[in-house]
């Protein structure tokens, strides 16, 4: 039976960022598990077909609990190399800072927007956009959403 040091579990983006940081070391095995498949759709891969994966084998097919007058909604988590990002049109869509404020607030400690700030440089590449409030240097690429010609 072969042994790893670590075992991350999801190979989500964030998955895929962790397990390529730790293997960075040589001397570390990483295993990283994931229940989707490594296969590409044209719907992955062409931003405007995203729609497409929704309701398919690369969709988990989750829906929330009732939501106020809506009902149940539809909750699509990519299942596969990529995790969501590999079926939403590829977003990027880092949170609120007032949401990660009102994590601390409410008792969180470390998990204010100013704590949490370092890790999300480290994580992103965001060409020509405030190196004070995007990252430069990371795994994951961001960037602005193209406007279109109307």
């Amino acid at each position: 039976m072969r042994e790893f040091d670590y075992i991350v579990v999801g190979g989500g983006t964030a998955g895929c960022v962790v397990a390529a940081r730790l293997s960075q070391d040589p001397a570390v095995r990483v295993l990283l598990l994931e229940a989707g498949g490594s296969g590409r759709t044209q719907a992955m891969t062409v931003a405007n077909a995203w729609p497409e994966n929704l309701g398919s084998a690369a969709d988990w097919g989750d829906v929330t609990t009732g939501q106020a007058d809506a009902g149940a909604v539809v909750y699509p988590r990519g299942r596969g190399l990529g995790g969501s990002g590999a079926i939403n049109a590829m977003a990027h869509v880092r949170g609120h800072r007032a949401v990660y404020d009102g994590w601390a607030t409410g008792g969180a400690t470390g998990w204010g927007f100013r704590d949490l700030l370092p890790c999300f440089l480290r994580s992103e590449r965001a060409d020509g956009r405030d190196p004070a409030l995007r990252g430069t240097d990371g795994p994951v690429r961001v960037a602005p959403v193209p406007e279109a010609n109307l």
